[in-house]
């Protein structure tokens, strides 16, 4: 089988032992749970044992089978070896001092048919419980790579003065490369609503009106300074930095030119 482009090697380890004992499964043990081959067309040329899984995909408690008691001992090393490689680095440790010690979701025997094989494939199981969906134009070669960066806790729309709330993240990425599908710019899907924590108690709104969008953008964002300046008494400021973190710049309308608008929506909860 070959799996080059879609696991990285982490390293060797002795499996001898393993495999001798893996030769012995019998092949009643191979077809009592077939499972996994009813459930996915791309495995139903497999056979497999499960030791760990559960049949909803979940990420959390999972189902250790009587089969993992089976070959416990046998697997030992291998689970010491791959934990090995993940809690020794210091994101991995201050990870394991906030919610203890990590632990395998999903371990299976696996066993290919004579003269069977596996389609390449994505998996579709449940990752997140929330995730968003980006969609980024690329040009494949070996070159390309992905970096995340700058996550903020808390930014309005526009960033106003380039300040927002910085923080720290654990981000879990999925690649899937949709072909002959040619982008000019990104484009994004969200998971849910976007700023209904903030809608309840509505928003004080400013515009900027004229023939030039970035010129209405300042004059919105002005007009919000003044207004929170005054009747919040903070500062200027402090204003410009609240407008940047929870504040959203709209084009509001450009169907009338030259009579662009331009809003700035500010949520009253922020104050409350």
């Amino acid at each position: 089988m070959n799996f080059d482009g879609d696991l990285r090697k982490i390293g060797d380890i002795d499996v001898t032992r393993f495999a001798q004992q893996a030769a012995k499964i019998t092949d009643a043990d191979w077809t009592a749970d077939a499972f996994r081959q009813k459930t996915y067309e791309v495995h139903k040329q497999t056979q497999t044992i499960r030791l760990i899984m559960d049949e909803d995909g979940r990420h959390r408690d999972p189902t250790y089978h009587s089969s993992y008691q089976t070959y416990k001992e046998l697997l030992e090393p291998v689970e010491i070896f791959i934990r090995r490689q993940f809690e020794q680095t210091l994101k991995a440790k201050r990870l394991r001092k906030k919610h203890g010690r990590g632990y395998f979701i999903r371990m299976i025997l696996v066993k290919l048919l004579a003269d069977g094989s596996i389609p390449r494939h994505v998996d579709q199981g449940e990752t997140l419980a929330k995730s968003h969906r980006m969609h980024l134009p690329i040009i494949t070669n070996e070159q390309n790579l992905f970096s995340v960066g700058d996550t903020h806790a808390a930014q309005g729309d526009g960033e106003v003065c380039g300040t927002a709330i910085e923080s720290p993240m654990s981000v879990g990425v999925r690649f899937d490369l949709i072909k002959q599908t040619p982008l000019a710019f990104p484009r994004y899907e969200t998971a849910g609503p976007v700023t209904s924590h903030f809608d309840p108690k509505g928003y004080q709104v400013t515009t900027g009106i004229g023939v030039d969008l970035m010129q209405g953008a300042r004059d919105a964002v002005s007009g919000m300074i003044d207004l929170l300046s005054t009747q919040q008494g903070i500062s200027a400021v402090e204003a410009y930095m609240l407008c940047s973190v929870c504040a959203d710049l709209r084009i509001s309308e450009i169907v009338d030119q030259p009579n662009w608008v331009v809003s700035m929506y500010f949520p009253k909860i922020v104050f409350d």
